[in-house]
């Protein structure tokens, strides 16, 4: 298909918080080594993503919300399979729910930062709609940190349910109005003059 990422969930654990970092950590890199040679031959890039479970009800944070620990995971997987084979997808909705802070992850990820999903949530559920639907997300200061930090990736939508919300009808519409935001956000924060 030519792309060249793929976004692919590490393993969760139920009961994360109780479970010891090492092992999670040791049984991620199983799981993702497994991808390493068909990723090499394709030259496809797998990006690990930013997750989030519900515990007694409460959102904690899952698999790779440390930063630090996701650029070990990288490096270990990029040396397993000997290439850059690995990178990581930041997904905002699910730095919201956990209270991450966006700033931070865009500097400690720097070049391995490769995808986004840009989405709105509201705060208690990952809702997966358009920028701006449901005012929980602080997008200018998301742009403003991926700006600064020079991130080069591009803009990705994770707006899947916003098909749900409309009509399918308006399929089309609904899809224009997210390029326009996308075009938005890029006009806004990246597109700048050359000095």
């Amino acid at each position: 298909m030519n792309c060249p990422y793929i976004v692919i969930h590490p393993r969760n654990f139920p009961l994360y918080s109780n479970v010891d970092k090492e092992d999670v950590f040791k049984a991620n890199i199983e799981f993702y080594s497994e991808f390493a040679k068909t990723l090499k031959e394709n030259n496809v890039v797998a990006c690990l993503e930013n997750m989030w479970i519900r515990n007694k009800g409460v959102i904690v944070h899952a698999p790779c919300n440390d930063y630090d620990e996701v650029n070990r995971y990288i490096e270990t997987l990029n040396g397993i399979a000997g290439a850059k084979c690995f990178g990581f997808c930041l997904d905002t909705g699910h730095s919201v729910l956990t209270g991450t802070n966006i700033r931070y992850a865009v500097k400690t990820l720097g070049k391995n930062l490769k995808v986004l999903h840009l989405h709105e949530v509201d705060g208690n559920q990952d809702n997966h709609t358009i920028p701006f639907t449901l005012g929980t997300v602080d997008w200018e200061f998301i742009m403003c940190a991926l700006r600064d930090y020079g991130y080069e990736g591009i803009l990705n939508f994770e707006a899947v349910n916003a098909w749900r919300i409309f009509p399918s009808e308006l399929t089309d519409s609904v899809i224009k109005f997210l390029g326009s935001i996308g075009r938005y956000f890029f006009d806004k924060y990246f597109n700048f003059p050359e000095k």
